[in-house]
């Protein structure tokens, strides 16, 4: 009677934990999606410095940096639109995870989405099949 109540209770334990670690918050798809929000947040940054670096030398931002001015991955592709030397907007998206854009805007660059609230701040977002727009 003992044995089977030890086996049962040692197979709980090992089935268990994987289930719960899969849904748990935190899980690995989680964690990825989390740092690769953050890799094109900092892509989007070192896009901010080179404009700057652009603008100061030639008074104008130049709206067609080469991605490996800035971007880390080919996989990331921008779109910026300036506006002269007055200002510029941004928006990133990724075939890593579709769906996926993040951007930003500086000066009179007009922000590429609601959830960006300040400028030369990168943000990112998804469209829900609703057409309702998701902060990342």
């Amino acid at each position: 009677m003992f044995l089977p109540y030890c086996v049962v209770s040692v197979a709980c334990l090992l089935v268990v934990p994987p289930l719960v670690a899969q849904t748990s918050h935190g899980s690995a798809p989680d964690t990825a999606h989390a740092r690769l929000v953050e890799a094109m947040k900092e892509d989007l940054r070192r896009l901010v410095k080179a404009e700057d670096a652009f603008r100061a030398r030639h008074d104008t931002y130049t709206g067609v940096l080469p991605p490996e001015a800035f971007a880390t991955k080919p996989e990331r592709r921008v779109i910026v639109v300036a506006q002269a030397d007055k200002g510029y907007s941004a928006m990133m998206t990724t075939t890593e995870e579709p769906g996926l854009t993040c951007g930003l805007y500086d000066g009179i660059g007009v922000a590429p989405s609601p959830v960006i609230t300040a400028a030369r701040k990168p943000g990112c977002w998804r469209v829900l099949p609703s057409g309702t727009t998701v902060a990342d």
